[in-house]
């Protein structure tokens, strides 16, 4: 990338990003005003977006943008508002008391029945869910091109920044977006690194007069933090875009340890919405104040190791989530937290740390379930807490290869709660054991028992998508496919996108022998996800039963340029090489796949075709005995014979 040391005298005018670097202050803002003025003459939109995350938030700057646009979809498009309620209200929380969507127990069950945080993927569909609303809003009102200045692009969050990189590369083009992002000196390779070289029109390094502010004394800026605390609201959802700014006015202030308790609110608040990303920029003052927490006040010692759990292992920091762990099992007495430590060690070696080990996650495990013995809890909750251990120890089972046991520890749980538990109570954590059990059956049988168990969680908890691709896809191994689809095109409607489930609808579709449908939900996927492997070889298949030979070889070379080692992919691609008259490329990709997978008889069978029409007889005599030593039952041995014969005849 090439850095140009003076503003142009025209700015870039075709699709793309601008990157600005230069000290922050009334120039670069003059820069920005300028490169605005220019393209605000073709009659667009133009936003100029603040997306410092410390002064407003993870969603900074974004959430300027839709909110803006929420005004104007209200008159014309309300339609709009509610097919994208669920994202809307992730990234702007005033809008939640005014849009509904379809919510899960995980949205609304008490904190204390909260065993279930989203998966980091939840914030990722949502940021596809915002940019489907921009495109769909661009194709209803035809605004012309689009141009956003995004100031402070350097501090704004990962997730805005992903946003603004995933809009690039997926409607770019469509909205003709002109995108200008701003960094301070130094930091503008690091903004550029998140976005598509190719998108980058101008990389702009300008030697700009700093503006100078004055500094406010730790006092004044304790007075400050002090208000500003007083003036939060009770309300989570306006507390939540409030809290960044009190936390960067703490930290500056004579006692920056008051900054704590709230970035641990926030923390807890990421990550139980599965915003991890946002909840790990405050996960180094979190930790840095254990031994102090530990001493100081031990009721936020241990939320603040939750919160770093919580917030370590879906980043795949689970290495550093083990240490904290143990020492926080060396300080706590009661049992029923120990028990809880125990479980949560457990899961790192079973899941989450490489290698597993199983037979310490197992340690812990029953470590946890004696220690229980002893706690001080009610009936009810010493049930409960002992199912939920029981179901850390079926997770073991499985792993070790005892199925069997593994479904017992589950079913008992079930059961239990069940017996000793009012029907309300838990209901979050019963879907969840009813879920793994189905999802066991899932892999070994019998199916049947697999939709059965799926069924029962979904009367729990009918609004989670996740619920319905699974037994979508025990469906489609069963051939239900009309019951498949219903489920997948559920799963769609009760979610922000996910590129599973649309691969997972385009596999359905595919055994249908819909094609044209297949090759839409495909390409939905790819849109999304645009390494997805699977969905650009089904789209490959779709297209070259649809006779789209060009299409079909385009999608098998991006597959095999990605997972270079795919046999079957190979000999799908020479079919159409053959087809299309290419005997050698045709040779060459069986040649390849018969190289990574000598014991499939059928690609020899193959072969022999191209090599018998490129006049190689003895070579195609020899892979027709292959195939035939390989597949000695195969339907059509007679007809290979014959054609065997045939070749040795020609000789």
């Amino acid at each position: 990338m090439h850095w140009q040391r003076h503003e142009p005298q025209a700015w870039p005018d075709r699709a793309g990003v601008v990157v600005l670097e230069g000290a922050p202050g009334a120039a670069r803002g003059e820069a920005v005003g300028r490169w605005l003025s220019q393209h605000s003459a073709g009659g667009g939109p133009t936003y100029r977006l603040q997306c410092r995350a410390h002064e407003g938030g993870t969603w900074a700057g974004l959430s300027t943008l839709i909110a803006d646009l929420v005004a104007a979809m209200r008159e014309r498009a309300p339609d709009l508002l509610a097919r994208h309620a669920q994202e809307l209200c992730l990234v702007v929380p005033a809008l939640r008391s005014q849009l509904a969507f379809p919510q899960s127990l995980t949205d609304t069950v008490s904190d204390e029945e909260k065993t279930r945080n989203y998966a980091a993927d939840r914030a990722y569909r949502s940021l596809h869910g915002l940019i489907d609303l921009l495109s769909e809003w661009h194709d209803l009102t035809q605004p012309g091109r689009w141009s956003i200045a995004c100031d402070g692009y350097d501090d704004a969050s990962a997730l805005v920044r992903r946003f603004f990189a995933e809009l690039l590369r997926r409607r770019g083009a469509q909205l003709g977006l002109r995108l200008l992002v701003t960094a301070d000196p130094g930091r503008g390779a690091e903004i550029a690194g998140d976005l598509d070289p190719g998108a980058i029109t101008a990389a702009v390094r300008l030697a700009l007069p700093p503006t100078e502010t004055a500094m406010s004394s730790p006092a004044a800026m304790t007075r400050l933090a002090t208000e500003l605390e007083q003036q939060l609201d009770d309300d989570p959802e306006a507390r939540e875009a409030q809290l960044p700014r009190l936390i960067a006015t703490w930290q500056r202030s004579g006692s920056p340890a008051r900054a704590l308790p709230w970035q641990l609110w926030l923390m807890e608040r990421y990550n139980h919405a599965g915003l991890y990303e946002a909840s790990a920029p405050y996960a180094g003052d979190v930790e840095a104040a254990l031994d102090r927490l530990a001493v100081e006040d031990r009721r936020l010692y241990h939320r603040a190791v939750n919160a770093l759990y919580f917030c370590y292992v879906p980043l795949d920091r689970a290495d550093e989530a083990l240490p904290i762990l143990e020492r926080a099992l060396t300080l706590v007495d009661d049992p029923a937290e120990i028990a809880r430590y125990c479980y949560l060690v457990s899961m790192l070696y079973a899941r989450f740390l490489e290698p597993a080990d199983q037979a310490q996650a197992e340690a812990y495990l029953q470590r946890a379930l004696s220690t229980l013995v002893d706690a001080d809890r009610t009936d009810e909750d010493l049930h409960f807490l002992t199912v939920f251990t029981m179901n850390g120890l079926a997770f073991v089972r499985l792993r070790q290869g005892r199925v069997a046991d593994a479904l017992e520890l589950c079913r008992t749980g079930v059961a239990r709660l069940n017996e000793h538990l009012d029907p309300e109570r838990h209901r979050l954590h019963r879907s969840v054991l009813l879920f793994n059990i189905a999802q066991v059956h899932a892999q070994i049988g019998p199916y049947e028992d697999a939709i059965a168990y799926f069924s029962q969680a979904m009367q729990m908890d009918p609004n989670y998508s996740e619920y319905y691709n699974d037994r979508g896809a025990v469906y489609l191994k069963m051939n239900r496919l009309h019951d498949a689809e219903r489920d997948y095109l559920r799963a769609i409607e009760l979610s922000p996108p996910y590129a599973e489930v649309w691969t997972n609808l385009g596999q359905c579709y595919r055994e249908m022998e819909r094609m044209d449908d297949a090759a839409r939900a495909y390409s939905r996927a790819l849109d999304l996800d645009p390494g997805g492997t699977l969905a650009l070889v089904g789209r490959a298949d779709a297209h070259a039963a649809l006779d789209r030979g060009e299409l079909a070889l385009a999608d098998y070379d991006r597959a095999l340029a990605l997972e270079p080692e795919q046999p079957l992919v190979l000999a799908s691609r020479a079919i159409v090489h053959y087809d299309a008259g290419h005997l050698h490329e045709a040779l060459a990709d069986l040649d390849a796949a018969v190289t990574l997978a000598p014991e499939l008889g059928e690609l020899y069978q193959n072969r022999a075709v191209a090599l018998q029409e490129l006049g190689r007889g003895d070579e195609a005599a020899r892979d027709l005995s292959t195939y035939l030593q390989l597949c000695p039952d195969a339907e059509d041995r007679n007809d290979m014979e014959r054609s065997l014969s045939l070749l040795g005849a020609q000789r």
